[in-house]
């Protein structure tokens, strides 16, 4: 367990709406295994990923355009383009747990920002 457990944990503790938001995911994530190694090794036993469905992100594009330090590559992110597609799975995740997502997602580093799309 990091540092970044202890901020999450608050993140869910502030949370003061319900219901739920929709994560689109298009990258490591959808390696199961990858996700659910990351999950044992942050200690978010809680947190299920639901099964999620396919989905579209259009006029948008993948950019690899920051530094993994983990694996020593570049991480993909989301950049808008006209008439491109990102194909990835649409997942409903509990407002309560988005924190868990944004730390998968590298907000709670730091390392990216989120973008919200309309559906």
């Amino acid at each position: 367990m990091d540092s970044h457990y202890y901020k999450v944990m608050k993140a869910r503790e502030d949370i003061k709406e319900t219901g739920s938001r929709l994560y689109f995911a298009y990258s490591g994530v959808l390696d199961r295994n990858a996700f659910e190694q990351w999950r044992q090794e942050h200690s978010y036993h809680f947190f299920e990923l639901p099964e999620g469905d396919i989905a579209v992100a259009r006029d948008y594009d993948l950019i690899f355009d920051f530094p993994s330090r983990w694996w020593g590559g570049r991480v993909a992110g989301l950049v808008q383009k006209k008439g491109s597609s990102v194909f990835g799975r649409l997942y409903e995740v509990p407002v309560e747990n988005w924190p868990v997502v944004q730390h998968k997602e590298g907000v709670i580093t730091g390392m990216s920002i989120e973008l919200k799309i309309k559906n």
